[in-house]
């Protein structure tokens, strides 16, 4: 039978297998472990997600190797990215792994112009790794505005003038759809008319639309809402702004990640220095952070990590206990990254984790 023996799966991951698959089922076969591992990281073509898809609802063993390699997906996302070793652990995930972060760093590095060059349209509905990268960043965004509401009085951080406009309105429609409304100022004199921003506390920010000068607009952003989490009905106005070329990127940031405490409710605050950077193959990151909190977690180790396909990836590891807080280097390695600037520094994640015995 096609869908016979599917118990294992959560009803509504049965009902989204259904839809996606189609009438047409391939035979478990028809995937090998490539594939497997591919959508196990989330970074299958689409036409590859769909062969699998269809082999997972018609196989209880091809599920259960998809479970497997999910349980050695979880060990290699906890250990830093540069200690992913082919003998150690599954070379195809190992391949895939590197190809994603390699692949997801370049559009962090370029996250303005992609989402310039393929638009918000395009993004939102595309399963591509590209996509889903710029969809991360936004989703990662988000989740800095929630933490600066729980931590503190949430601050504006601005990527342009005051002058440039001003949004009178933000909500999310029933549709999911962001939809901003405001007025630019009159640019007559600029090379080219600022860009509404999706605004980064911690640096840096994302173009969504640009109005016409000196006129009233309403931008709309299919699918937002699930990109960023965000709930039907109005959203703060400070977190857009207006920018360009020319306020993209400020070298300093002076935003924060917050590390959550593992098996805790706390977090630490950890400021960043300046904008996180992939320089000959390292991405640095400087942080410091108030002595005091680091000293109620001496026995844990701060992780780094950057999302990528559909897991987060431990990038580096260093003991909570060598560090007084200071402002300090943190260089992950990352062997066939290109070099650049993460150009928003919500990007980057911070979590603290006992160390594993």
């Amino acid at each position: 039978m096609l869908y016979e023996d599917v118990q294992d799966l959560p009803p509504e991951t049965i009902e989204l297998l259904r839809s996606v698959s189609g009438q047409s089922m391939l035979d478990e076969t028809g995937v090998d472990e490539v594939m497997l591992a591919a959508f196990a990281c989330g970074i299958s073509t689409p036409e590859q997600e769909g062969i699998t898809l269809s082999a997972l609802i018609s196989s209880r063993e091809m599920r259960q190797r998809l479970k497997a390699m999910e349980a050695m997906l979880a060990e290699m996302r906890s250990v830093a990215y540069c200690q992913i070793s082919d003998r150690r652990h599954s070379p195809v995930l190992a391949h895939c792994i590197r190809g994603a972060m390699q692949a997801s760093m370049r559009v962090y590095c370029r996250s303005r112009r992609t989402c310039i060059d393929r638009g918000w349209a395009e993004i939102s509905g595309s399963r591509d790794l590209e996509s889903k990268s710029v969809r991360a960043i936004v989703g990662a965004i988000a989740t800095s505005y929630q933490w600066i509401l729980e931590e503190r009085a949430p601050q504006s951080a601005s990527a342009g003038s005051a002058l440039d406009g001003f949004v009178s309105s933000a909500r999310i429609d029933e549709d999911g759809a962001l939809r901003v409304v405001g007025q630019i100022a009159n640019t007559t004199s600029a090379s080219q008319p600022p860009s509404l921003e999706f605004v980064d506390p911690n640096g840096g920010s994302l173009p969504l639309f640009v109005p016409k000068a000196d006129l009233p607009f309403e931008a709309v952003v299919a699918g937002f809402a699930e990109m960023a989490g965000f709930v039907v009905g109005p959203i703060p106005t400070a977190i857009f702004s207006f920018g360009g070329p020319s306020v993209e990127a400020e070298p300093e940031s002076r935003g924060c990640l917050f590390a959550p405490i593992e098996s805790s409710r706390e977090k630490v605050i950890l400021k960043l220095a300046a904008r996180p950077v992939v320089s000959r193959e390292q991405l640095i990151v400087r942080l410091e952070a108030q002595p005091s909190q680091l000293a109620q977690c001496v026995g844990y180790n701060l992780h780094l990590l950057v999302p990528i396909g559909s897991i987060v990836q431990t990038v580096g590891i260093w003991p909570i206990a060598d560090w007084n807080g200071c402002v300090t280097e943190f260089r992950c390695s990352l062997p066939g990254v290109v070099d650049g600037e993460v150009e928003c520094g919500s990007t980057i994640q911070a979590r603290l984790r006992k160390p594993h015995v």
